[in-house]
């Protein structure tokens, strides 16, 4: 959400598409699995569910399509955002090594995702840049690469 000084704006996409707009849609009164968020990840999870036969509805606080996946440059990547020294700190060998094995298999899903779905959102292989801020920082990215 925005803070009170400053507003979502109106994305440069929503020239040709339109913007998003609240439908009339009622809820059922039943359904096997009730998604909450109506991005990225709700809505995959939505695809993924009705490919299986399973009865889905997705709600969403707000009209789908005016949050934060519809408003990211739709980066993505094979590894995570985080060192695995840091997510080990936090979350231990375990899991941090769980979150990295599985990386690389979410980005193979997204890009199946879109191929599948004939999802037409000019999916483009540019490479990575990532920048420091400061001495300090460029230190920690030396160490992440050796």
């Amino acid at each position: 959400m925005p803070t009170a000084d400053t507003s979502y704006g109106i994305p440069y996409w929503w020239d040709d598409a339109g913007a998003p707009r609240a439908t009339d849609d009622e809820l059922q009164s039943r359904c096997d699995l009730l998604i909450i968020g109506a991005g990225y990840t709700g809505l995959s999870g939505a695809l993924a569910a009705h490919d299986a036969d399973v009865s889905v509805q997705v709600i969403d606080r707000d009209i789908p399509g005016v949050g934060a996946s519809s408003r990211n440059g739709g980066m993505f990547g094979a590894h995570p955002r985080f060192s695995m020294a840091t997510m080990e700190k936090r979350f231990g060998r375990a899991v941090a090594a769980g979150i990295y094995s599985e990386a690389s298999i979410a980005e193979r899903f997204v890009r199946d995702l879109i191929a599948r779905e004939q999802i037409d959102c000019d999916l483009q292989d540019v490479g990575r840049i990532q920048l420091a801020w400061t001495k300090k920082h460029y230190a920690q990215q030396q160490r992440l690469v050796q």
